[in-house]
């Protein structure tokens, strides 16, 4: 088709003039892209009618007036960088709930959900080491003279711990833990025909497990060394925040048709996870102090 105003020749389906821009008018006398009926304009702006972030579009060049393909689609990131990674931690800690939603574009992809829960595992896993390493090297007596206890130090237990258990046992129970949580209440929702996503359940684990891992597995211990009861208590506070935290933020992802219903599930729910922690502590996170049997016995004579 020839162009009425530069008589250029373009495609026969074309709407405007390859080189001009020019709105271009079939032999019947009528325009080709018969848009709103509009009448001809020479000076039309073909960049006025398409979208420019649209990924193979034509637009104009205001330098030269020619046309050239637009391939610059615009895509959205949803990777973290090791630093959000850490910022996100943290804020978890201090304001979960906002820290959660905020950045629940991101954390809910299958990625994030297992790169997240991996790191979650190996810090607990590194705590552990950590914890049952100091605990054989200080070691407790008791004085019958003084009739109390003392403490002394001795790094040659070190050798005494098994360290392939160690990390394999607690690899696999923290494994356990975090995707036990996360398939629980999965399943639980499959049963009741409640919409949820596994990975996104599998996120808000890890992510809830924060406040655990800081107040329950760091800080309940070092209390601990000063009152022995405050560690317990301390470490069951850190664990009922993190399930505080779960619970909150799953609610809006699972309706209900009432209260009861709710609470029904997540005693249930909660009541299953309780029993995996008690198993994960009672067969995996034990028995990793190997003991020489002439020791057992010289302490049993």
């Amino acid at each position: 088709m020839k162009c009425s105003n530069c008589g250029t020749i373009n495609d026969n389906n074309a709407k405007f003039c390859l080189k001009c821009g020019n709105p271009l008018v079939n032999n019947g006398g009528e325009l080709n892209n018969q848009v709103n009926n509009q009448p001809i304009n020479n000076n039309v702006n073909v960049s006025q009618n398409v979208n420019p972030n649209q990924v193979g579009v034509e637009v104009s060049n205001p330098n030269n007036g020619t046309l050239q393909p637009n391939n610059n689609p615009v895509h959205q990131n949803n990777s973290m960088t090791i630093a959000e990674y850490i910022m996100y931690g943290i804020n978890m800690l201090i304001k979960p709930y906002k820290t959660y939603k905020e950045k629940e574009s991101k954390t809910s992809s299958t990625k994030f959900s297992l790169i997240f829960s991996a790191i979650i595992v190996f810090i607990m896993m590194f705590i552990n080491i950590v914890k049952t390493m100091v605990s054989v090297i200080f070691v407790k007596s008791f004085d019958y003279h003084s009739l109390s206890y003392t403490s002394s130090i001795s790094f040659e237990n070190l050798k005494n711990i098994n360290y392939f258990a160690l990390i394999g046992k607690s690899l696999l129970a923290y494994i356990l833990l975090v995707a036990g949580i996360a398939f629980i209440y999965y399943i639980a929702c499959l049963i009741l025909k409640k919409s949820n996503n596994f990975f996104k359940d599998l996120t808000l684990a890890a992510s809830s497990l924060i406040p655990y891992i800081v107040i329950g597995m760091i800080i309940a211990p070092i209390m601990g060394m000063i009152w022995s009861p405050l560690s317990s208590i301390i470490s069951n506070g850190g664990l009922i925040y993190s399930g505080l935290i779960f619970v909150n933020i799953i609610n809006e992802d699972i309706s209900f048709s009432n209260n009861d219903q709710k609470i029904y599930f997540h005693l249930l729910c909660l009541f299953l996870i309780v029993v995996i922690r008690y198993l994960m502590n009672r067969f995996l996170l034990t028995g990793f102090i190997t003991t020489n049997v002439n020791d057992v016995l010289n302490y049993l004579k």
